[in-house]
């Protein structure tokens, strides 16, 4: 008997008939999202949850009803009950089962409403590839319901609405935009039963993989396909930095790929390339190492000490749960300072919030407490130079402190980023933890100690931590948590003050030799 056809087998058949495959027949060759991806997913069924709010009154198929008969029946009774909305109502046709969220009775027949964790804007637009993806997953629940002889008289995504701001309580009506994707979806449905064809042949063949090769359907949404590592590295042997790498996975890297060439050193020397990517090349193949110590002396010779090397731990829910903030809002919940002293010195300050309540308030006049004065302050990337604007705009009456920071950052990411000071190794990657382990490789086993004790050991892992203090009672647990989050973000400042010392000191040695 062939496999099931889901909503989301489906729009992986969409993307790739072996995906589609290898999660039906071969699943263990598809890397598991990792607990950061399922806590995405677990928020999108969060968002989920709230249709109820939006349409009361209705009816559910509760989700804990595993037989797929037994959901049918009972969605096919409230249907001819006339429930004027009902909650996960299952259907199954052409070997294609579909869940819909939310099915809306109206005068006419119905209305599918499918709730997405989609941030919608004033100039969002329809043909956003992650949004044609919602497109084509409500076109297959229209065509269900059409082969059942359903009246569809609308179809909408109920999508976040991007400039929603929160009140006092959450209004779940504002939260959502409804985009009516009506002739979206019709325009659909011709191209759907051939494609169902397709996906229920391959899917009653479980001996012979789909011979697929590799392309942009590779990354969607930016996102890695799952089964990349069985795809790339064990079925072609394309090693983890590629031309792919260099030219992202576009024409010029798939055209390379056609020729046999995906290895760096065999790239032609006459093949047509920008100098930033022409320089990424020679620096692999020589295996070199660059540094402008012109530019590293301008930013160094501006460092202010004692030196507030800052980093910002946050979170950003995709329903708003602090009054004055907006869906998916950064909200700093903790932050790290090392203060360096031009003795070498460091005095370390600490805060963590209690997620519980608005953390942001606390933290900032905590901030202007613990960074006072007119010396550098040393960041990794403009993520907290656009929080603190963001905290100025949320509370005005702390603006003109936060804004007077401004000024002092100095981004040490830009070293790296502008390729002041370039090594192979980096490869094209500058994240601190990519550089400390390049400058200060003594300081990797730090955070691979806090990843061996099962600790929080990098930023997901810190988001995940502060989740669960929104939920857990128990004062022994909530203590185990902010120690966790308290060790790993003094790390991730000490390492910024240990890479610059690093930088400092290959440009002293340079000095010193006259150049």
């Amino acid at each position: 008997m062939n496999k099931t056809l889901t909503k989301t087998s489906y729009l992986n058949g969409l993307n790739c008939e072996k995906l589609l495959w290898l999660e039906s027949f071969s699943p263990k060759l598809i890397k598991p999202p990792t607990a950061f991806e399922q806590n995405l997913m677990d928020d999108g069924h969060e968002v989920g949850r709230l249709v109820q709010d939006l349409f009361p009154g209705g009816k559910e198929v509760s989700k804990s009803i595993t037989d797929r008969n037994e959901r049918i029946i009972i969605t096919n009774n409230l249907l001819k009950r006339g429930v004027k909305a009902i909650y996960e109502a299952t259907f199954f046709v052409d070997n294609i089962e579909v869940r819909i969220d939310a099915l809306i009775k109206v005068e006419a027949g119905y209305e599918i409403r499918e709730l997405k964790s989609t941030k919608w804007k004033s100039n969002s637009s329809k043909k956003d590839k992650k949004f044609e993806k919602h497109i084509s997953d409500v076109a297959i629940q229209y065509y269900v319901l059409d082969k059942l002889g359903i009246i569809i008289t609308n179809s909408f995504v109920m999508a976040i609405n991007g400039e929603y701001i929160r009140g006092n309580q959450l209004i779940t009506h504002s939260l959502f935009k409804a985009i009516n994707i009506t002739e979206e979806v019709l325009d659909a449905q011709a191209s759907i039963p051939l494609k169902i064809k397709i996906f229920n042949q391959i899917l009653a063949d479980d001996q012979h993989e789909p011979n697929k090769d590799i392309g942009s359907y590779c990354h969607v949404n930016n996102q890695k396909c799952g089964a990349k590592k069985y795809c790339w590295q064990e079925q072609r042997k394309i090693p983890s930095y590629s031309v792919f790498e260099i030219f992202t996975l576009g024409v010029k890297s798939l055209d390379l790929y056609q020729e046999g060439i995906t290895n760096i050193k065999d790239i032609p020397d006459d093949y047509e390339s920008t100098p930033l990517q022409k320089f990424y090349i020679d620096h692999w193949n020589n295996k070199s190492l660059e540094i402008n110590h012109k530019e590293l002396n301008t930013f160094i010779s501006e460092l202010k000490f004692p030196l507030f090397h800052l980093d910002f731990e946050s979170f950003n829910p995709a329903i708003p749960k602090y009054k004055n903030s907006m869906p998916y809002q950064q909200i700093p919940f903790q932050y790290s300072i090392h203060i360096e002293h031009n003795d070498e010195n460091c005095d370390h300050r600490e805060f963590l919030g209690d997620p519980k309540a608005d953390p942001r308030e606390e933290l900032i006049c905590q901030l202007l407490s613990d960074i006072k004065g007119d010396s550098s302050v040393i960041v990794y990337s403009s993520f907290e130079e656009k929080r603190i604007k963001e905290l100025a705009k949320d509370f005005p009456i702390y603006s003109d402190e936060l804004l007077s920071i401004l000024p002092r950052i100095k981004d040490f990411e830009e070293i790296f980023k502008k390729r002041y000071y370039y090594s192979y190794q980096l490869e094209k990657k500058w994240s601190i933890k990519k550089v400390m382990q390049l400058l200060v490789p003594k300081m990797e086993s730090k955070y691979t100690d806090l990843k061996a004790a099962g600790k929080v050991s990098c930023g997901e892992e810190a988001i995940l931590a502060c989740k669960k203090l929104f939920v857990e009672d128990n004062p022994n647990e909530i203590e185990v948590i902010r120690k966790e989050l308290f060790d790993y973000c003094e790390l991730d400042t000490l390492a910024t003050v240990e890479s610059l010392r690093a930088i400092r000191a290959i440009h002293l040695s340079n000095k010193h030799k006259g150049n």
